[in-house]
């Protein structure tokens, strides 16, 4: 027991050896290496993050859309400075709504009828059907917009001649006494008037007809306008996605023939050096709406023109690549007018301004002599004229089309494609007259609506 006594430090420190070398087989220790390994580890990446913070260039928010290159923040962006961010951000997303909505009530269009879409009863179909009539019968509805009439048909000729010769009759011709008759030598004056009158008689009624409109309009040049289906004894027949193709239709034309108006009350040419300008056909920029008809780019062409070929929403990216979308819908077609050859560059750019329309190509078809012209019954004037193609592409914003969409569009909303039409065929379709006596104007939506 001294033994032990003397050397119980000694003999202590060495059982705590002997404990110490079996925990290393019988503790889990290198488990706790481990633990404490990934531990440093995540420690490290922490630190990294905290020093690339500290270290990183920041920005300031992209307010402006002349750039795509943000500006440096020069201090660190403590709760102030977030805050600042957060609200020049708030204040641009507001502005941007406020003008996306400008820019929808620029582009909204007014139904024929108020009821018509987007699910029409038998009366609103019949109030639909007989306002259409009344409005395209004729091209009411577009000779308004542009002033526009045909030249003089063969028929008002005939008419002016038989006017021209009653006043001329009535002028010279003397009736003899007691029932003798007309007096002989006055009705060979009066066959002598009306002879030197009648070369000149059309010529007079074309340039009468020249003065009194802006721009000839002909019958059958519109395309998508028919009454074939839409009239007031077959409504039972009208679908709400044909009304709403129809109404396209008229929107896409009331487009043109405002641009076309504007054009011509803008940039028309005074009768006289230094007098007021006069919108009539011998001295606008635009003198005639020849054609307006659908375009297929995959056709590689132009539709041949049919009067029961329905304008179409394209799919497809165009030469601006937009394409029907969540946000917009694209409809292209293709006009051709004849223009003033020196008003030219002043007629696109009107006709882009203040509307959703791209003109995207201009092809010039031919000069025109207006002195050839005036044979065939047009008077455009004494200037050079042009007849010029436009292709062009419309947008019409989802965010007023889509609540007076018809249910059957509804469940395709928003898509690009279309996975129930083929666009081919669609395509195909629109540039080719319909012969099957079906709806000319239900044609297949192209944009998935």
């Amino acid at each position: 027991m001294e033994i032990v006594k003397k050397n119980l430090v000694s003999i202590i420190m060495g059982v705590v050896a002997i404990l110490g070398v079996v925990a290393i087989y019988v503790w889990p220790i290198p488990g706790l290496y481990v633990t404490l390994g990934t531990e440093l580890r995540s420690r490290l990446i922490v630190g990294g993050q905290v020093s690339g913070l500290l270290k990183a260039q920041r920005t300031l928010p992209l307010l402006r859309i002349d750039t795509t290159v943000q500006d440096p923040l020069n201090t660190f962006p403590n709760e102030r400075v977030i805050e600042a961010g957060n609200n020049a951000l708030t204040a641009l997303t507001n502005r941007a709504n406020e003008m996306f909505q400008v820019a929808v009530k620029a582009n909204q269009h007014d139904l024929l009828t108020p009821t018509e879409l987007p699910n029409p009863q038998d009366k609103d179909k019949y109030d639909y059907a007989e306002k259409y009539v009344a409005e395209t019968k004729g091209y009411a509805r577009w000779r308004a917009i542009l002033n526009a009439l045909g030249k003089p048909t063969a028929a008002e000729i005939t008419q002016a001649q038989a006017d021209k010769r009653a006043a001329i009759n009535s002028q010279y011709l003397i009736q003899l006494p007691n029932g003798g008759g007309i007096d002989p030598d006055s009705q060979k004056i009066a066959d002598a008037e009306y002879k030197t009158e009648l070369p000149s008689i059309a010529s007079d009624v074309q340039k009468l007809r020249a003065m009194q409109i802006s721009c000839y309009l002909e019958d059958k040049v519109l395309q998508g306008v028919d009454t074939t289906n839409i009239n007031v004894t077959n409504t039972q027949n009208m679908t709400p996605a044909m009304i709403f193709d129809t109404q396209m239709n008229i929107w896409c034309i009331d487009d043109v023939c405002h641009a076309i108006a504007d054009c011509n009350k803008t940039y028309s040419d005074p009768a006289v050096p230094g007098g007021p300008p006069v919108d009539d056909a011998l001295h606008a920029p635009i003198k005639m709406l020849e054609i307006m008809t659908p375009y297929s780019a995959q056709a590689g062409g132009t539709a041949q023109p049919d009067i029961h070929t329905a304008l179409v929403k394209y799919a497809p990216a165009s030469d601006t690549e937009r394409v029907c979308n969540a946000m917009y819908d694209v409809v292209r077609y293709q006009i051709r007018l004849v223009v003033d050859a020196e008003k030219l560059p002043l007629v696109i750019r009107q006709f882009q301004a203040n509307r959703f329309l791209t003109v995207q190509m201009v092809q010039i078809v031919q000069v025109m002599d207006p002195a050839v012209q005036a044979v065939a019954g047009y008077r455009f004037g004494d200037k050079p004229c042009l007849e010029v193609e436009f292709r062009c592409e419309e947008l019409f914003l989802h965010q007023w089309t889509d609540p007076i969409l018809p249910d059957s569009r509804k469940p395709n909303l928003g898509n690009q494609g279309n996975s129930d039409i083929d666009i081919d065929a669609a395509n195909a379709a629109a540039a080719t007259p319909d012969q099957s006596g079906g709806d000319p104007n239900a044609t297949p939506d192209q944009g998935g609506r």
